[in-house]
């Protein structure tokens, strides 16, 4: 029977109390110490090792994916954020040029309003004048007024 221990040697004679508890890396293995493995043992420490690269290699891949999908994204945030903000400078400007002509017409009907109760003013004046100089004359009868026409042309 094969006992894999059976060459161990260890690298110093001192070992401390955590370097004995710790796990081994890749770098203190059984391979790096000088021992060869061979067998099944090999075969599955060399598919394990293809699997980790493969592992890195995918792992690097998807960095570069995830630095450009950020970067595509913050691209993408800042050309919204600028299309928004010019969407409200847009809008902005409407609401001024509205409030504005709201104003402008407000200003025009209170000027119409203002003539016209002016006007209405000088009309109802005019016809007080007319009242009050016709105060207490007699006004004729239609009838009255067409005997004193056959009258004046007789």
């Amino acid at each position: 029977m094969y006992d894999p221990w059976e060459t161990y040697a260890p690298s110093s004679t001192v070992v401390s109390a955590v370097a004995s508890t710790s796990l081994p890396s890749t770098e203190n293995s059984s391979c790096a110490s000088g021992r060869s493995t061979t067998g099944p043992v090999a075969s599955l420490l060399q598919q394990q090792e293809d699997r980790l690269h493969v592992v890195e290699e995918m792992m690097g891949k998807l960095q570069e994916q995830q630095t450009t999908t950020v970067q595509t994204m913050e691209h993408r945030f800042k050309d919204i954020g600028d299309q928004l903000n010019s969407h409200v400078q847009t809008t902005k400007q409407g609401f001024e040029f509205m409030q504005k002509e709201n104003v402008n017409l407000h200003q025009t009907i209170a000027q119409a309003l203002q003539q016209q109760d002016q006007r209405i003013a000088t009309s109802f004046d005019e016809l007080k004048t007319l009242f009050m100089n016709t105060r207490g004359v007699k006004r004729n009868t239609p009838e009255h007024d067409h005997e004193q026409l056959l009258e004046d042309s007789s």
